[in-house]
C-alpha cells in the first residue's frame, strides 16, 4: 500500500489525514473509497487498530483506497483540546467526503463509512443528512449517547452525574468555561481488565488530550443517532457484540429495526473489544462481513 499525508479542512479547523492505496492501484484510476472513523479516542489510529487495522487491510485488498482522519481537537488536527461534540464529528465526516469527491484518485459516486463505537453512531448520523454516502457499517455504534452513559453508571452514580453537569451548566454561564474532567470514570467506563485501561490511557495521550470537558458530556447526552436512522437510504450493515460491556446492545438492535431496507444485523457473542482484537476468531468474521457488504454495494473498481 502507499500512504499519502493530506489536510483538509472543517469548520476552518484543519484537520490532520491520511489516504492509503491499494498496491494494485494503477495512476489515472478512480476508487471506490472507505472513510474508517475511529471511537472516543478520536485519531486516525484507534478503534480500529493503528495505521488501517485489519478491517482496513481487509478493505485495502480488496482494492478500495482507504481515509482515515483525526476528529478536530485529537491528535494532530487543530481545534479546542479536551472538545468531543458527536455533532461537530459528523459535520468533519461530511467535509471529508467533499474534501475526497476532489481527489482523482476517488469515485466520488462510490464513498462508503465504516466507523467503530462511537464511530459507528457517527457514520450512521453522517450518512443519514449526507445522502453522497453510498454505503455503511456501524460496529458496536453508540445510537443514544444518554444510554450509553447511563448505561456505565448504575444506580445513584446517574443522579449525581446529572447534577455535576447541572453545576457546570451554571459554571459555563457564569465564567464561559467547562470544568475539565478524566475521560475515564468520569465521564464514561472504558471496561474491565487492566490492559484495556493501559491502552485507553495510551491513546488518549497519543491523541494529545489529558482531559475533556463537561460540556462534551452533556453534548453527548442530547446526541441520538437511533433518532434519524429512518432517514438513511445506504445500505446499512450493523455488527454487535452481544456481551457488550461498554454500548448497551439493546440500544443497536433497536437502530436496526427503525432503519430502512437494504440492511443486515449481525451480532457475535462477544464483548465489545472482541471485535476489534487481532487473533479473535469473531473479528476476523466480522472483517469478512464487512468486506463482503461493501463489495456488494459498492464494488472497489
Amino acid at each position: 500500500m502507499t500512504r499519502k499525508e493530506v489536510s483538509f479542512y472543517s469548520d476552518s479547523v484543519s484537520l490532520a489525514a491520511d489516504i492509503y492505496l491499494p498496491d494494485n492501484y494503477m495512476d489515472g484510476e478512480s476508487r471506490a473509497t472507505i472513510i474508517l472513523l475511529s471511537g472516543f479516542w478520536g485519531t486516525k489510529g484507534s478503534s480500529l487498530g493503528d495505521e488501517v487495522g485489519q478491517y482496513g487491510a481487509r478493505l485495502l485488498q480488496e482494492g478500495y483506497i482507504i481515509f482515515r482522519y483525526d476528529h478536530p481537537g485529537f491528535g494532530s488536527s487543530g481545534g479546542e483540546r479536551g472538545r468531543l461534540f458527536p455533532l461537530e464529528q459528523v459535520e468533519g465526516i461530511k467535509d471529508a467526503v467533499t474534501f475526497l469527491q476532489q481527489r482523482p484518485e476517488v469515485n466520488r459516486e462510490r464513498i462508503g463509512l465504516l466507523g467503530a463505537s462511537f464511530g459507528g453512531g457517527n457514520v450512521v448520523y453522517a450518512v443519514a443528512v449526507d445522502h453522497r454516502v453510498r454505503c455503511v457499517v456501524a460496529i458496536n455504534p453508540v445510537s443514544d449517547g444518554e444510554e450509553f452513559l447511563r448505561y456505565e453508571k448504575p444506580g445513584c452514580e446517574w443522579p449525581r452525574f446529572l447534577k455535576r453537569l447541572e453545576e457546570d451548566r451554571t459554571r459555563r454561564s457564569l465564567t464561559g468555561k467547562s470544568e475539565l474532567v478524566e475521560p475515564y470514570h468520569d465521564v464514561m467506563w472504558i471496561g474491565p481488565g487492566e490492559e484495556i485501561n493501559k491502552i485507553a490511557q495510551r491513546r488518549y495521550r497519543e491523541a494529545g488530550v489529558d482531559k475533556i470537558s463537561l460540556y462534551s458530556a452533556e453534548a453527548i447526552i442530547n446526541y441520538k443517532p437511533i433518532d434519524v436512522v429512518g432517514r438513511v437510504t445506504a445500505p446499512l450493515l450493523i455488527i454487535q457484540a452481544e456481551k457488550d460491556s461498554l454500548v448497551p446492545a439493546h440500544t443497536s438492535i433497536e437502530m436496526y429495526c427503525r432503519a430502512r431496507e437494504p440492511k443486515r444485523l449481525l451480532t457475535f457473542d462477544c464483548d465489545h473489544y472482541d471485535l476489534f482484537a487481532p487473533g479473535q476468531p469473531v473479528m476476523e468474521q466480522s472483517c469478512l462481513a464487512t468486506s463482503k457488504w461493501f463489495l456488494e454495494h459498492i464494488p472497489p473498481g
